[in-house]
């Protein structure tokens, strides 16, 4: 459990959502995790405006466009 195709974690570290709940870095969410789950969402609150905007929330693809997706201006 918690192995996907791109080690421990997978998907759990490239969204900063799901990588905020899992303090442990088990690539899970637990009981325990889900508790603190207000306060660890709070910390994705850079502008504290007491929102999540898209960019707070935005998957990191470690500085890479995921595939098959171009860049707009």
């Amino acid at each position: 459990p918690g192995e996907g195709m791109m080690g421990p974690g997978g998907m759990m570290r490239m969204n900063p959502i799901l990588a905020a709940l899992d303090a442990n870095h088990d690539g899970m969410i637990g009981a325990e995790e889900m508790a603190a789950a207000p306060a660890a969402l709070r910390v994705l609150d850079k502008d504290e405006a007491g929102v999540l905007s898209q960019e707070e929330v935005r998957p990191n693809f470690g500085g890479r466009r995921p595939e098959g997706r171009e860049e707009r201006f």
